[in-house]
């Protein structure tokens, strides 16, 4: 069993995401549902390094999509309640957004609020896929 990275407090989650990629690739990070319907067909695996490249590949998407603007921009995503929560929340760390994340079950007046609260920002959302 491999053991817990001597890291320090102040390192970023992306980082440290990063560094499980390299020294535990094939380590695994969560195991998520096969079917976004079933648990029937039962579980799939996802590894650090395949998590630390997705969260890379929004990254660069984000960074590519999205002017810069104010320090620190507002984005809000909202979908499925499954990983890509956790990625489009790494991503966000790592090219500096503050990331508003919101259930699909959150009402719209809730939203709305959220919306005025935060000002400018970008919505991103998902949509389940089998």
């Amino acid at each position: 069993m491999m053991q817990s990275p001597s890291l320090e407090p102040a390192q970023q989650l992306p980082c440290i995401l990063d560094y499980r990629a390299r020294s535990n690739p094939n380590g695994i990070f969560a195991k998520i549902p096969r079917s976004a319907t079933s648990y029937g067909l039962g579980y799939r695996a996802v590894t650090n390094a395949e998590l630390s490249a997705a969260v890379n590949r929004v990254s660069w998407l984000m960074k590519d999509a999205l002017a810069e603007t104010a320090a620190f921009p507002t984005i809000a995503y909202l979908g499925p309640w499954d990983l890509r929560y956790t990625i489009v929340f790494l991503a966000g760390i790592k090219v500096g957004y503050t990331v508003c994340l919101s259930r699909t079950i959150t009402s719209n007046l809730c939203l709305q609020n959220l919306s005025t609260y935060f000002g400018d920002h970008l919505d991103i959302s998902a949509v389940a896929q089998e």
